[in-house]
């Protein structure tokens, strides 16, 4: 193709039954989504969109260890049931991992917080006049 030649369109037919509008693959009369050659490509990464479209749709607030191990119980189970794709789920319980790090990190940090502030309470005599 000449440099600055418009690109040839993709022959199918779009779901509102208009032409499609998107560029046709090199040498190919059809787009990415439209061409028969990568259908299961498109059925598959489909099916990761609804799985993540689940997950995504029992969002809750994971700010507690209880919370976090309510979410994890679910994920393991949807797993085993193969609703959910096993390297989706992965990615998933590594995220609880790392959010379950985050919350012992400001759950420390908010008891060390408060164990400064009864210290600085305290008459100088009462530490010890060290501190």
């Amino acid at each position: 193709m000449v440099h600055g030649a418009e690109k040839p369109a993709c022959t199918a037919t779009a779901r509102s039954g208009q032409a499609c509008r998107a560029f046709a693959r090199p040498d190919r009369p059809f787009c990415q989504v439209h061409d028969p050659e990568r259908a299961e490509h498109f059925k598959a990464a489909s099916a990761k969109g609804g799985q993540m479209r689940a997950i995504q749709g029992r969002r809750r607030k994971l700010d507690t260890a209880q919370e976090l191990l309510k979410f994890t119980s679910t994920v393991i189970l949807d797993v085993l049931e193969g609703s959910i794709n096993l390297d989706v789920g992965r990615v998933v319980l590594y995220g609880v991992q790392v959010q379950r790090g985050v919350l012992e990190t400001a759950t420390l940090a908010d008891r060390i917080d408060a164990i400064e502030q009864q210290v600085a309470l305290q008459p100088r005599a009462a530490r010890g006049g060290r501190w």
